[in-house]
């Protein structure tokens, strides 16, 4: 692929010597290509290899917010030279209007009625008729590109990720919410084409699946928002792994035990096998195998702070319900949740419930002045970084905290608990323990 020059002109900067940065979507986050700094009214001469169709941006190091996008398509190889002369107010997460072509026409188009509509629904609430009528409007205007702007990426292939079917229903004189729901539910993702890897080079893509995802979750139905994806995914690897990883962060993000439990059983031999999916993923794959609910845990013995040696295996014996804590001191989450975790531990541990705390810092030292800060009134131990061979494939913990229950006898009851439901799932492991 060739270099292509970009040239970038931002009038009425602030400030001077600002970092203009470059960058692409690929998958679920935005990639660096590189960056510049530039004066006030200078202006900068980029060359750039655009390795593949789909969202760029350009976005200021002084303000995060101040950021503007647009589409290259590298299936044209007679692009002109990107020219982008724009204002300090005009980069405000909206598409910058570059050359004159079919392609930007269409992409502002598509994404200013896009943004308009989606970044801030929930004054309507996205279960309303409102907010309904609001998304039926933006698929119309969806239909309507596809036909105004063929053989564009916008018109072909962006429109439908981000637009869906039209419910027959809306011509009925009062259609009812819920038939609206059920019926986008069913049909959002009808016009995916995930055999073309270009749709994963741009947010809407994800954000989509996003949405998407809530209606099921809200119904505790995800099995079948599984289904909806891999059964698209499956015609093609590139897409199938990716679905795959996203499903399975997905469930654990949201510690949906059920869904990940469908999701490993039916779907994970076929993506296991994919010279795609990268060594992290499967290594994940192997800690939540070996962490099922019913397996026996492996027992840990690990120093405090004091460097005595706490044995899992003694407390566990000791207790109705262990809660393995998985947690490190940068953590935020961790600091939001250690108050909570205390006052459940005050009216749980005489019910007999511990807690085996187990810091998983990269540096001690870190770990150790955290614990100086305050005295948590559980045992806490500290797996060092040398002692970590293979943690990632024997404990499933992508993120902190992670808690993971375990009765007396060292079966494991729970391999993923939601902080916000630990109360009332101590409540059923304890009818279940008795």
């Amino acid at each position: 692929m060739a270099q292509n020059n970009v040239e970038v002109t931002i009038h009425s900067l602030p400030s001077t010597n600002i970092n203009c940065i470059f960058e692409y979507f690929q998958e679920e986050s935005w990639k660096n290509l590189t960056s510049k700094s530039f004066e006030q009214g200078e202006k900068i001469l980029f060359s750039i290899k655009f390795n593949h169709t789909g969202q760029y941006r350009i976005r200021l190091s002084s303000d995060p917010e101040r950021w503007g996008d647009f589409i290259v398509d590298t299936s044209k190889n007679n692009e002109p030279a990107v020219s982008i002369d724009v204002n300090y107010t005009d980069l405000k997460k909206q598409p910058l209007r570059i050359n004159s072509s079919k392609e930007n026409d269409a992409y502002c188009l598509l994404m200013t009625a896009y943004n308009n509509f989606s970044l801030n629904p929930d004054s309507l609430g996205r279960k309303s008729l409102n907010y309904l009528q609001r998304e039926k409007e933006f698929f119309m205007l969806c239909e309507k590109i596809r036909t105004d702007f063929p053989g564009t990426f916008s018109g072909d292939v962006l429109t439908n990720v981000l637009g869906s079917p039209i419910a027959p229903i809306w011509k009925w004189p009062n259609p009812a919410v819920d038939s609206l729901l059920v019926y986008n539910a069913k049909h959002a993702l009808d016009n995916l084409q995930l055999t073309n890897q270009d749709v994963f080079h741009h947010i809407g893509f994800v954000r989509k699946l996003n949405l998407h995802f809530n209606y099921f979750f809200e119904l505790r139905i995800t099995e079948q928002y599984i289904d909806q994806l891999m059964v698209k995914a499956l015609a093609d690897d590139y897409a199938a792994s990716f679905m795959f990883k996203f499903l399975l962060d997905k469930m654990i993000q949201y510690k949906e035990e059920n869904g990940l439990a469908y999701l490993i059983t039916w779907y994970s031999t076929d993506c296991a096998e994919s010279e795609m999916m990268n060594d992290a993923t499967k290594n994940l794959l192997q800690a939540l195998e070996k962490c099922k609910p019913g397996n026996q845990v492996e027992m840990l013995t690990l120093p405090d702070i004091s460097g005595k040696q706490i044995s899992m295996a003694k407390l566990v014996e000791k207790n109705k319900i262990t809660l393995l804590l998985f947690w490190k001191s940068s953590c935020s989450h961790c600091k939001e949740f250690e108050p909570v975790l205390e006052e459940l531990y005050k009216k749980y541990h005489p019910l007999g419930v511990e807690v085996y705390a187990i810091g998983t810092d990269k540096q001690q030292e870190a770990w150790q002045a955290e614990l100086e800060n305050r005295t948590p009134p559980w045992p806490s131990v500290f797996l060092s970084f040398s002692a970590r061979k293979d943690f990632s494939k024997r404990f499933p913990v992508p993120s902190t905290p992670m808690l993971i229950a375990i009765d007396q006898n060292g079966k494991i009851l729970r391999r993923m608990i939601m902080r916000s439901q630990l109360e009332s799932i101590l409540d059923e492991m304890l009818l279940e323990v008795r």
